[in-house]
């Protein structure tokens, strides 16, 4: 089952099937994580568990969109491949968590700050001191715990570049950085420069939204 479901998503992609292409991805994304949690390859009767767990996720959800008269939504999702919020629906969101963002220069400017103190962060953290200051802001003396989801040799050019270090490559930053600042390098990071390259494609950023949307 596995195999057809590959064949059936290359044919999909040669096609641009759109719905096609949505729903094996959505599906293939589930079987991978059912193989991480089982720890070994998938069986057929394995694979027919996770599409039907889908499908009645798919059939809840479809009629907790009808309890609330949001069949509209539900349509313009399968539609458009996205759904917007009601301002109502995001204050009530907004109770239990929020989210924010900073700007390049923000990040650059933060992650310099720490490494004069001998702290050095990465872009994901630095977005995080941003979110600190702002609860801060709107609620002074909120306990908070700022948790790192990232670490330096991820994006070792743009720490090389917010120390100004110069426009470096990920080698020669990882290096510059680890000798500066008394870091060691993952071996299995050193160890990828050995492997060929693969994924060459670079896109600005302006144009990633307009690329995920096609890609849905």
């Amino acid at each position: 089952m596995i195999e057809q479901i590959n064949n059936d998503l290359k044919e999909a992609m040669k096609t641009q099937d759109k719905f096609a292409l949505s729903v094996l991805r959505m599906l293939k994304s589930a079987l991978q994580l059912e193989k991480i949690s089982l720890k070994r390859e998938l069986l057929d009767q394995d694979v027919l568990m996770v599409i039907k767990k889908n499908v009645k996720q798919r059939k809840d959800s479809i009629a907790e969109y009808e309890k609330y008269g949001k069949t509209e939504e539900m349509e313009n999702l399968e539609k458009d491949k996205k759904y917007s919020l009601t301002q109502m629906e995001l204050q009530k969101i907004q109770e239990y968590f929020n989210a924010t963002f900073c700007d390049d220069s923000y990040c650059l400017e933060t992650i310099n700050q720490n490494a004069l103190n001998g702290l050095i962060i990465d872009p994901h953290t630095a977005c995080g001191f941003k979110a600190y200051e702002e609860i801060q802001k709107e609620t002074p003396n909120t306990p908070c715990v700022l948790c790192s989801t990232a670490e330096w040799t991820k994006f070792a050019p743009t720490l090389a570049k917010a120390l100004k270090l110069g426009s470096l490559s990920d080698e020669q930053a990882l290096q510059t950085l680890a000798k500066n600042f008394s870091l060691k390098i993952p071996e299995q990071i050193l160890n990828l420069f050995a492997q060929k390259e693969i994924h060459t494609q670079t896109m600005d950023k302006d144009k990633i939204y307009q690329a995920i949307l096609e890609w849905l």
